[in-house]
């Protein structure tokens, strides 16, 4: 017989996934509109002509978001291995799953942040064509971003139910 975690813990370590994407998603849909309708002016992009509230905005939220990263690939790694440990079929393609799409969500994170430095190295610089550009490709990916994020909810709660003792047959 494998030893493997208990199954509350692996129950802890997925739902505090979850409690941090739904942080990281939620802080995003209250800090954009707030600084948006703020208008906040950022001295360091004078140069910039355009709107200051998504320099501030990603500022925020681009920590925000490796963080659920992290806690999604820390959680799917744990839930993979027990699943491994346990040889359960069913669980180990739900497990997989999970790390399919936390691997989508680390790779948009560092791809969205690399495009957020192309547009702040811009737009710092008064390069208003070259900013505008990076912003478009970001806003290209954030459909697939809240995608990932939505998959990766949604296997965190099956991968939790999976794990959730059930009582002996009788």
């Amino acid at each position: 017989m494998t030893r493997t975690s208990p199954p509350i813990a692996r129950i802890l370590c997925l739902a505090a996934a979850g409690v941090v994407l739904v942080c990281a998603g939620g802080l995003a849909a209250m800090v954009f509109p707030v600084l948006k309708r703020l208008g906040p002016h950022v001295p360091a992009f004078a140069a910039y002509p355009g709107d200051h509230w998504a320099i501030v905005g990603a500022a925020i939220m681009i920590p925000a978001f490796w963080a659920s990263a992290a806690a999604l690939a820390s959680a799917s790694v744990v839930n993979l291995a027990a699943a491994f440990a346990r040889r359960s079929r069913g669980k180990i393609v739900l497990a997989g799953l999970l790390a399919g799409a936390a691997g989508a969500h680390v790779w948009l994170v560092a791809r969205m942040a690399a495009l957020n430095n192309a547009f702040l190295t811009a737009a710092a610089a008064g390069r208003a064509d070259d900013a505008s550009a990076a912003r478009a490709s970001f806003q290209t990916l954030h459909p697939w971003s809240t995608a990932a994020i939505v998959a990766a909810l949604v296997l965190l709660i099956a991968a939790a139910a999976a794990e959730w003792p059930r009582g002996k047959p009788s």
